[in-house]
């Protein structure tokens, strides 16, 4: 009996002995330059795609990043998104103090289910299950792991090894494996100058990167992801939110997308045409036109966003938008499409990446991507490009968010590649004149007007419209 007992502590020492020289999570053992310039330190980062058919992904995750300080507490929190169909079939996170001693297992029940979404939007079924890590001394470790299994092929996991600046990266590997043998395209980008390992095994290729010295911000500098080694897989034959697809190019993409997503979502009442004709009565200059249709958008309508199911693709009906008065960027942009055209003027919805950040749509890799839609109105070489979101911006006017990208225009025939307007420098001024009085008592009074166009009327002059003359004398001191 006691020697079964003694065998039985021996293979529990040796298991937990295993465990630990796998995981050493002690900070001292991180090589110095890795941490030097450092706010984290990833140890590893693995993540596993097995495409198991059309319809079928599975992605495992395997991380561990040491924060060192208190500008690395951007990584405390662990998150997985899911919705009705993506689902979350394991999910574990434990925290290690300094010497890699575990001070907490987190329980299921203090992960928090919240929804993806701001106070912006109508509906959605995208939410997030995530923990946030309360530090109490620097450094610590988190390690975590999770398993989600989706229908939606249309998004594989990228990878992208380097994510942020002043993070050090000890090991990085990223594998998909494709036992069906479906036909997908690996997009490699930026690989040159990192000494990035690729394996191919069977049905399996894996990618992997060690030892990356933290890379320091500097002003200026371009987005790491136009610069970092990324492999993007995609797909030919995929599946999207309940809809089968098939794409070798952009043109058939943007083919399927219309067919798919856009096409017949611009019905409107015969009394909402009435109401728009009726107001470019007598103008035959298509762009005025536009302008009028635009105005009137921005009068009737607000933003608010919809994303559950196939809505997080498809725009709500115009009708519906006309009705309620609301809806989101695609939406909005449906709703503005279906006015224009009903007043006899062309125009197609165009996918990009928004933000102030510069983001390009990669033409080399036909896949669902973007974040936003706007309106394109071909008008020879100099196409006009609406935001329908906002209630402030002037007709046309598109800088700081949509500006100066690659984007593709969403017609019947197909996808089509376009650049969306760079504002140039002799377009982005702002005049100030001012005028001043010292009275006799010493004091000082100023009359300040100031003038903003291109980037600059965004930047200085957007936030002020529509606040009064006090708060005015606030903004510009």
């Amino acid at each position: 009996m006691k020697k079964n007992v003694l065998s039985t502590l021996l293979v529990l020492f040796f298991i937990v002995l295993t465990y630990s020289q796998d995981y050493n999570f002690n900070v001292s053992s991180i090589p110095e330059n890795l941490k030097e310039n450092a706010n984290s330190v990833i140890l590893f980062d693995d993540v596993a795609v097995e495409v198991r058919s059309q319809k079928s992904i599975v992605i495992r995750v395997k991380k561990t990043i040491t924060i060192l300080n208190k500008l690395g507490d951007k990584y405390k929190f662990v998150g997985v998104g899911f919705d009705n169909s993506r689902k979350i079939k394991n999910i574990k996170t434990i925290i290690y103090n300094s010497l890699g001693i575990e001070i907490k297992k987190v329980k299921r029940k203090e992960y928090r289910d919240v929804s993806m979404v701001d106070g912006g939007t109508l509906y959605a079924d995208n939410r997030l299950l995530y923990y946030e890590h309360v530090p109490i001394e620097y450094p610590y470790t988190i390690y975590y792991e999770y398993e989600v299994e989706s229908p939606n092929t249309a998004f594989l996991n990228s990878w992208k090894p380097i994510k942020s600046f002043s993070t050090g990266i000890l090991s990085s590997s990223y594998k998909i494996a494709n036992p069906e043998n479906l036909s997908i395209q690996l997009k490699e980008d930026n690989f040159n100058d990192y000494p990035i390992e690729k394996t191919r095994l069977d049905n399996e290729i894996t990618y992997s990167l060690k030892l990356v010295e933290p890379i320091r911000y500097e002003p200026l500098t371009p987005s790491l992801r136009e610069l970092m080694p990324r492999v993007q897989p995609v797909l030919n034959k995929f599946y999207a939110q309940g809809i089968a697809g098939e794409a070798e190019n952009w043109e058939e993409l943007g083919k399927w997308q219309y067919n798919n997503f856009y096409k017949d979502v611009g019905n409107l009442s015969e009394r909402a045409k009435q109401n728009i004709i009726n107001l470019v009565k007598g103008i035959n200059d298509p762009i005025e036109k536009a302008k009028i249709v635009y105005q009137y958008v921005q009068d009737k309508t607000r933003y608010i966003s919809v994303q559950v199911g196939i809505g997080g693709l498809r725009p709500m009906l115009a009708d519906d938008v006309d009705r309620l008065g609301y809806g989101d960027c695609k939406g909005l942009t449906n709703y503005t499409k279906s006015l224009l055209e009903a007043v006899g003027v062309k125009s197609y919805f165009t996918e990009l990446y928004g933000g102030y950040e510069k983001i390009n749509m990669d033409f080399e890799s036909p896949n669902i991507q973007g974040n936003h839609v706007i309106l394109n109105i071909p008008n020879g070489e100099n196409d006009i490009w609406l935001e329908c979101t906002s209630q402030k911006v002037p007709f046309g006017y598109i800088a700081n968010f949509t500006d100066d990208r690659d984007v593709i225009v969403i017609k019947p025939e197909g996808g089509e590649i376009k650049h969306t307007k760079k504002y140039k420098t002799e377009e982005n001024l702002q005049f100030t004149k001012g005028s001043y009085t010292i009275d006799s008592l010493g004091n000082i009074g100023a009359l300040i007007k100031i003038e903003s166009f291109g980037t600059q009327y965004n930047d200085n002059l957007d936030d002020c419209e529509g606040e009064s003359q006090k708060n005015l004398r606030h903004l510009v001191q």
